[in-house]
């Protein structure tokens, strides 16, 4: 049994640092399943939960970690991290401290302290850590800011598949036309906390989504995830009067938290459809509508395995032209081997988009 989960526990580990969370999610919880109090397992978790911004889920797991055995540096060392995201400087400063205490030669507590209290500590040469992955680490050159998610930079030259003419001049179209657009009409149908960031430009999608229709004037807009339906009524109300957005979840529109549509909004222009276009057996109902696809947002969950799923849908289909496919987040872990393996003419085009990164995609060119 020692030896089944040690196994499970370095599969995990290779998964995550290959960036497929989900794989390496479900391992952990296998093992937790088997040993409920299993310290390294509820730490990677932890770790994971870190990764993709679960903040108060990665606080509870690493701590429970640290429960089960308190004499690992690199569990107070990402406790602190998690305690420093989170504004807790106080706290995460004893994490730290308490990290050097059982290993004062860990280089990750060493800089994360001193970037926190300004104290000049001695380097010495990086050592090999105890735990299994490297331990989260801040650095001396990440400014506060509103929000943070770790990622990687990634290497341009040896990308096979550049972006064409047509994505270079539609993101530069788009992004003038983004800067003289304004939302705040839509704004009006939220929440002051989500209202805040719909009419952000740069930083936020919406309004660059809003001058891609603009521009292109699709007559079918496919979107995957109406969630609460800020993209979809941005895109509404830049849509040529023939035109339809067909919005695909799993959550009917008014049973999802802070949702901003109303029955109003459905009408000859926008349609949800609850569907799953993860799942196979579903989505071949669908073929006949989305193969006439000239635009599709997608934005669901960004877990891998759902995004992967939608684009062996695309390479299955017969697309009646090459649609222009917009993929948001692709600078979340998750996402980045996703977006790293589309084998079409792509663009990042970020600076113009959302923070944590939007993609653009010329489908079947």
């Amino acid at each position: 049994m020692i030896s089944a989960i040690n196994e499970k526990l370095q599969s995990g580990v290779k998964h995550q640092q290959d960036g497929d969370l989900i794989a390496a999610e479900t391992l952990y919880k296998e093992i937790l399943e088997e040993s409920p109090n299993h310290p390294d397992a509820l730490h990677l978790l932890g770790v994971l939960a870190y990764q993709i911004g679960e903040y108060d889920v990665a606080e509870d797991l690493i701590t429970h970690a640290i429960e089960s055995n308190d004499q690992v540096a690199d569990y107070r060392n990402n406790l602190g991290e998690v305690l420093r995201i989170t504004h807790r400087t106080e706290a995460a400063i004893e994490q730290y401290k308490l990290a050097l205490s059982l290993d004062p030669d860990h280089e990750n507590a060493k800089q994360n302290l001193e970037k926190l209290t300004s104290v000049n500590i001695k380097q010495i040469p990086e050592n090999t850590t105890t735990g299994n992955i490297k331990p989260i680490s801040s650095s001396d050159q990440i400014p506060e800011v509103r929000h943070a998610l770790p990622s990687y930079l990634l290497s341009m030259d040896d990308e096979p598949n550049q972006p064409n003419q047509y994505l270079i001049d539609l993101s530069l179209l788009a992004a003038s036309k983004a800067n003289k657009i304004k939302l705040d009409d839509i704004q009006q149908n939220f929440d002051s906390d989500a209202a805040q960031f719909i009419d952000v430009w740069p930083g936020e999608h919406y309004r660059f989504l809003a001058a891609l229709v603009d521009t292109i004037k699709p007559k079918l807009i496919i979107e995957i995830g109406t969630a609460t339906g800020a993209s979809a009524l941005t895109m509404k109300k830049y849509l040529p009067t023939n035109s339809k957005i067909i919005s695909y979840d799993i959550t009917p529109w008014y049973d999802y938290p802070g949702s901003g549509l109303q029955e109003h909004d459905f009408d000859s222009q926008l349609q949800q459809r609850l569907i799953d276009l993860s799942n196979p057996n579903q989505s071949i109902t669908e073929y006949a509508i989305l193969e006439q696809a000239d635009m599709i947002f997608a934005d669901a969950s960004k877990e891998h395995a759902m995004e992967q799923k939608f684009c062996e849908l695309f390479e299955s289909l017969s697309f009646k032209k090459p649609p222009l496919i917009i993929f948001d987040d692709i600078r979340v872990m998750p996402m980045l081997s996703i977006w790293r393996n589309i084998q079409h003419p792509k663009l990042d085009i970020s600076s113009f988009g959302h923070w944590t990164g939007t993609g653009l995609v010329e489908w079947g060119s």
